[in-house]
């Protein structure tokens, strides 16, 4: 059995995605880094892992009117909830901290994620529910 947590949060259009991406490496202390691969269907992303933990940033194509950033974070692990919570980095810890499955088989830690960068200084930032 597989423990998915997987959080969203949505940047306002204030920052471009560049710069943005350097200030969330910054922050998870990882390297995000221009998919050139295409592998999001021209949406221009950056991406990066820490162990396990996934860490996509999505800009707005540039037709989409809005123009805001999102930031997915994604975290499978064979581990239960709690030991899955406990391997992962300090930085991260308190943003999986839920071990309620919803819906669609995730453990939904968007809020948790939009407290942590808010308490980093991203105050533009809101979970995706």
């Amino acid at each position: 059995m597989m423990t998915h947590f997987l959080a969203t949060v949505e940047f306002d259009e204030r920052r471009s995605l560049p710069d943005l991406s350097a200030d969330l490496a910054r922050v998870f202390g990882i390297r995000l880094t221009k998919d050139d691969a295409g592998r999001f269907d021209e949406v221009p992303a950056y991406v990066g892992n820490v162990d396990e933990v996934q860490v996509t940033l999505f800009g707005p194509t540039e037709d989409q009117e809005e123009r805001e950033c999102v930031l997915e974070v994604s975290y499978r692990s064979s581990l239960l909830a709690s030991q899955a919570q406990a391997a992962t980095t300090a930085l991260l810890q308190p943003v999986f901290d839920r071990t309620v499955v919803d819906s669609t088989g995730h453990i939904n830690c968007s809020a948790q994620l939009a407290n942590l960068l808010v308490a980093h200084g991203f105050d533009d930032c809101k979970p995706i529910r």
